[in-house]
């Protein structure tokens, strides 16, 4: 199960029919929660399967506390993927555009410091509604979305 929620207050979609006060609507301006569970690597195919350019990336407070409201009632149960990775050029944790997740951005950290194997880690929006480093193969929810 899955569906798409509103982040544009211009375009609602009904069904799969984008409808809204003029013709700018288009998929990009949602994102889509995917309720089934995947590890990183399927949840981003999943994404891409389902038409959006892959897992989703949060830059601003805005999108980031929009995003914790809409999961607020899924993230009781698990974490969501979104599109975090460590990159071992730069030796953090970037969006898959590249971009470094805002320095104000909440993330968790359980020991104080990178997992052992961080290139086997990815990142997600934890049920406490802050960032993290999970295994990849661990099973999670997903927040498609696509870039400009």
């Amino acid at each position: 199960m899955s569906f798409v929620v509103r982040v544009s207050s211009a375009c609602l979609l009904i069904g799969v029919i984008l409808v809204g006060r003029d013709a700018e609507c288009a998929v990009q301006d949602y994102i889509k929660i995917n309720t089934e569970r995947h590890n990183f690597t399927e949840a981003e195919k999943a994404c891409k399967t389902m038409g959006f350019d892959g897992l989703a990336i949060t830059n601003s407070p805005e999108e980031f506390a929009y995003i914790v409201r809409v999961t607020e009632w899924l993230r009781k149960f698990w974490g969501l993927w979104l599109a975090l990775r460590y990159n071992p050029e730069v030796g953090s944790v970037v969006w898959d555009d590249g971009t470094v997740p805002a320095p104000d951005m909440p993330w968790i950290t359980l020991t104080g410091q990178m997992p052992k194997n961080p290139k086997d880690h990815q990142g997600g929006l934890r049920k406490s509604g802050v960032l993290s480093l999970w295994n990849e193969s661990l099973s999670r929810y997903s927040i498609c979305g696509n870039r400009e």
